[in-house]
């Protein structure tokens, strides 16, 4: 199946439409391009898309996520609301694979030989920092490289914040991504017993990611920035430190001990990226570098 999308930007001076694959005709293929690969301010291009399922062998239990649009952050009205959370149409050009769960204790011993948490092999793990984090994905990447299963190009990361709040959302606009009690989809401060909880009890969002909200909360790739924006921008993502939030890195989904409507689909956190508290987790994504 292929679509026609025709998208103008109003502020983003270049955005780059990459035509590379993962495996032959298994990933979203970009089949009809402008003529320049470059949008300038407040130029359209209209592009095809050709979207299928790839098939992929991991470690890790992965979901593909199709590229798309999304309002990011939250309606000005929303219950519970934070100045941080400014709405934005938000442009990915690029699908993604995430992993299904949390990370469990197993699979970071796995790949790292050592747990900063003790609560089970099938729990998510805890107590890891957003550094930690990007290490055990860059280790991830290498181990899976040097045995031959990683598609050329790619690897293992954290999501960008853009990324996990598509992704959270799956195709959603509320506060929560699931049209159910606040008990039926996460666990939070009101129901956990003020403890980590095994991955896929609750229920799934519509793309089949379990524990979007609460649980553990989780790193992504992000900078923190208080201010996004309303502009529309593609693929955003903020490596570089804000001069008010130094080394501060974002959080997402909530946790066991947040309450329910500080795991909502739009909130966002932040936290230095050494610390390393009992409900920190992680969810990473494989994509193209």
């Amino acid at each position: 199946m292929s679509c026609n999308k025709s998208i103008i930007l109003g502020t983003v001076a270049a955005v780059l439409f990459s035509t590379s694959t993962l495996l032959a005709g298994d990933a979203p293929l970009i089949i009809k391009q402008p003529e320049s690969q470059f949008i300038r301010v407040g130029d359209s291009a209209t592009f095809s898309v050709k979207a299928v399922t790839p098939k992929l062998e991991t470690p890790v239990e992965m979901v593909w996520i199709q590229p798309g649009s999304f309002f990011m952050g939250s309606d000005e009205g929303e219950e519970y609301r934070r100045d941080n959370e400014t709405r934005h149409e938000v442009f990915l050009t690029q699908g993604f694979w995430m992993s299904k769960f949390e990370i469990t204790e197993a699979q970071y011993k796995k790949v790292m030989a050592t747990c900063p948490s003790e609560n089970g092999d099938n729990m998510p793990v805890c107590k890891v920092s957003w550094e930690n984090a990007m290490t055990f994905c860059e280790y991830l990447t290498d181990q899976e490289r040097k045995a031959g299963k990683l598609p050329s190009g790619y690897k293992y990361a954290l999501p960008t914040e853009a990324q996990w709040e598509y992704a959270c959302r799956a195709g959603t606009t509320g506060m929560y991504n699931v049209d159910a009690d606040v008990n039926e989809i996460g666990w939070f401060s009101e129901n956990s017993e003020s403890t980590i909880h095994e991955g896929g009890q609750k229920k799934p969002n519509a793309w089949g990611l379990y524990d979007m909200h609460g649980n553990a909360w989780e790193w992504c790739l992000d900078s923190y920035w208080p201010d996004l924006g309303t502009l529309a921008v593609a693929d955003p993502v903020m490596f570089e430190d804000n001069e008010n939030y130094p080394n501060y890195r974002v959080t997402r989904s909530g946790s066991f001990t947040e309450s329910s409507t500080g795991s909502r689909s739009a909130r966002r956190d932040y936290y230095g990226k050494t610390r390393a508290d009992r409900d920190f987790g992680i969810r990473i994504v494989l994509v193209h570098e």
